[in-house]
């Protein structure tokens, strides 16, 4: 058999397209008109902090299908927004025997100016870290996980399902207006601070009052002290008054998003254990899902002081069974 080309094939013949590195911006990048979607998707970086191409996909880019096209136009778009310095990338650690996981997004040098531009603030007031991507790896999947739960809550609020007119992220929660404002234990003499993952309020359909909310990823890596220690300082902080003395609400809910049904088990008796009620709300990552954000909604919670699974838009404590 010839291993030459015979002119028709030759003609047919399209060369490999030269693709882009991942992680060096070179000289020859392509010039392209900042889009609508474009700035959307800086902005839901700069709000969430840390957005895999996955969250971006399911935020800006989904359909019903989620259909091929649109996740090209998706890595096409990151591409050219990290080429150009809007975002930056992180590379995720890959176990052996994984396949490559999806890029990490986070804001640049562009992006900063940008966010400045569209909310009319300083770039100082943006909260840049130019040295995110240097982050621990090992702090990764946390974080992740907690944007899991920003993107399906953004989603829900796209399709109208609720309103969330308030929210704070992890770093707002650790900046110095707020910090010194979060549950709190005495230990030796000092105070402790204990700072949740997240905070937002949440509108239901026919329901008259916000919904508050603390939130709560949990990977695996806490004690029970540790776990009791945080279940106290949310006590102490609804008994003292001080929810609603710093943020003008006294009933709210603490949701735990844990690793597996049996992690769930031992911080439900731990939480207990601990004195800890109706208050404290608790499912898995196996049930909720970007991709099918009304997971969220569905009735995967188990509560503590109580048997059985609850939907989040429950607000009558009553009806539960003990």
């Amino acid at each position: 058999m010839s291993s030459q080309l015979s002119s028709s094939q030759f003609l047919s013949f399209k060369p490999r397209k030269r693709q882009r590195p991942s992680f060096h911006r070179g000289e020859d990048i392509p010039s392209f008109q900042i889009t609508h979607r474009d700035q959307q998707i800086i902005l839901r970086v700069a709000y969430y902090h840390l957005l895999s191409t996955h969250h971006i996909e399911a935020l800006l880019f989904h359909t019903p299908n989620t259909s091929r096209t649109l996740k090209s136009q998706c890595q096409r778009r990151l591409q050219l927004l990290y080429h150009h310095r809007f975002l930056n990338r992180i590379q995720q650690p890959v176990v052996l025997g994984e396949g490559r996981k999806p890029f990490i997004y986070t804001l640049d040098q562009q992006g900063v100016r940008a966010v400045a531009q569209l909310l009319d603030i300083s770039t100082s007031e943006v909260g840049w870290n130019p040295k995110l991507k240097y982050r621990n790896p090992y702090r990764l999947p946390h974080d992740l996980h907690i944007s899991n739960t920003w993107v399906i809550l953004d989603r829900l609020t796209q399709s109208r399902h609720l309103q969330m007119p308030y929210w704070l992220t992890q770093r707002h929660l650790k900046s110095a207006q707020i910090k010194d404002k979060l549950p709190s234990i005495s230990l030796n003499g000092g105070r402790k601070i204990k700072e949740p993952d997240g905070y937002f309020a949440l509108q239901f359909p026919q329901a008259s009052d916000l919904a508050h909310f603390f939130y709560e990823e949990d990977r695996g890596t806490q004690s029970q002290r540790q776990w009791t220690e945080k279940i106290q300082a949310y006590i102490g902080y609804k008994k003292t008054g001080d929810s609603f003395a710093y943020f003008g609400f006294n009933n709210f809910r603490v949701l735990t998003k844990t690793t597996t049904p049996k992690r769930l088990a031992n911080l439900k008796a731990w939480t207990e254990k601990a004195g800890g009620n109706e208050m404290f709300w608790f499912t898995n990552v196996g049930q909720i899902d970007i991709w099918q954000p009304q997971t969220l909604l569905q009735p995967i919670w188990q509560v503590s002081s109580a048997t059985g699974a609850y939907s989040l838009t429950l607000t009558d404590t009553i009806t539960m069974q003990s």
